[in-house]
């Protein structure tokens, strides 16, 4: 990823609004949601040239693993806190009870944290 791809990422997030990030089908933090997510959220939907670039990304990796890609989904800017214990555990990245015939089948992370600052041991 470029330097400028990075700036832009950041910059458009900084213009939006933190939320409590929840899984799919989860309605609190009475139903277990600190056990498997806590993390704050920004959506990156809309952004034409992000959406773009990470969709071309995707669109590669599905070359490789033939899994038949064919819808976008939405643009997580998650932020792990460490003050907050930040983590997101195990998990399903299908929404069991949407009625589309779509689920995502490939997910990409892009770690835009300083490497002299963040220790990637911990990450699965």
């Amino acid at each position: 990823m470029s330097q400028e791809f990075i700036d832009l990422v950041q910059q458009e997030a900084d213009k939006l609004d933190w939320v409590k990030a929840t899984t799919f089908g989860q309605k609190g933090e009475e139903q277990g949601l600190s056990s498997t997510r806590r993390s704050n959220v920004k959506w990156l939907n809309g952004q034409a040239e992000i959406s773009s670039t990470l969709w071309g990304f995707i669109q590669a990796a599905n070359q490789q693993l033939d899994v038949d890609v064919v819808n976008r989904a939405d643009v997580q800017f998650t932020q792990y806190d460490s003050d907050d214990e930040g983590f997101y555990g195990q998990h399903h990245d299908v929404n069991w009870e949407n009625p589309e015939p779509h689920d995502r089948k490939i997910s990409i992370s892009i770690f835009l944290s300083d490497p002299s600052t963040f220790d990637r041991r911990n990450f699965p």
